[in-house]
C-alpha cells in the first residue's frame, strides 16, 4: 500500500465530515426547538400558578370578609341580647341559629381551603416535573455542545456520546420513578385539615 492509500483509509473524507457536521447541526436545531417548547410550557405553568394564587387570594379575602360579617352579626346579636330582656328560649334559639351558621361557614371554609391546597400542591408537582425535565435537557444540550466542539477534531471520545445520553435519560427516569413512588406511598405524610 502506498502512503496515499494509508492516509485515505485513516482520515474520513471531507464529505463524511461535512455530513456529520450537518447532522450535528440539525440535531442541535431540533433540540433548541424542543427547549423553546419546554420553556413555553414552563411559562404557561407559571402563569397558571400565578392565576391560581390570585384566585386563592381573592377567595381568601372573600372568606375573611364573610367571617368578619358573621362575627359582627354575632357581636350585634350579643349586644341586643344583653341590652334587652328576652326570654331564655329566644336567647337559646338565637344562639343555636348563630352557632349553626358559624359551624356551616367553618365547614365551608375548611372545604374551600382543602380544595385550594390541593390545587397548589398539583401546580407544585407539575412545576417540579418540568424542572426535572429542564435539568435533563440542559445536561443533554451540554453533551451535544461537547459533541459539536469535538466533531471537527475527530476526538475518539465521540463514540461515548450514546452512552452518556443514555445515562442522562436513566438519571431522569430514576428521579421520576422516585417521585412517583413517593406520591403513591401510603406511608408518606398527606395534607390533613382538622
Amino acid at each position: 500500500m502506498t502512503s496515499e492509500n494509508l492516509n485515505t483509509e485513516k482520515d474520513p473524507s471531507n464529505d463524511e465530515i461535512q455530513t456529520a457536521n450537518q447532522q450535528a447541526a440539525s440535531m442541535m436545531v431540533s433540540h433548541m426547538r424542543l427547549d423553546e417548547v419546554l420553556a413555553g410550557q414552563l411559562n404557561g405553568v407559571v402563569v397558571d400558578t400565578e392565576d391560581a394564587a390570585m384566585s386563592l387570594i381573592m377567595r381568601g379575602r372573600k372568606l375573611s370578609d364573610d367571617t368578619h360579617a358573621l362575627l359582627k352579626h354575632l357581636e350585634s346579636s350579643t349586644v341586643k341580647i344583653v341590652g334587652t330582656e328576652q326570654s331564655s328560649d329566644q336567647v337559646s334559639q338565637d344562639y343555636k341559629a348563630l352557632f349553626t351558621l358559624v359551624t356551616e361557614h367553618n365547614a365551608s371554609l375548611a372545604a374551600e381551603i382543602a380544595e385550594m391546597l390541593g390545587q397548589i400542591q398539583f401546580q407544585d408537582v407539575v412545576r417540579q416535573r418540568i424542572e426535572r425535565i429542564e435539568q435533563a435537557v440542559n445536561k443533554r444540550n451540554a453533551l451535544f455542545q461537547a459533541f459539536v466542539e469535538k466533531v471537527d477534531d475527530l476526538d475518539p471520545s465521540l463514540h461515548t456520546l450514546p452512552d452518556k445520553m443514555q445515562d442522562v435519560l436513566n438519571e431522569y427516569l430514576e428521579l421520576e420513578n422516585k417521585h412517583a413512588a413517593s406520591i403513591n406511598d401510603e406511608s408518606t405524610i398527606k395534607i390533613e385539615l382538622f
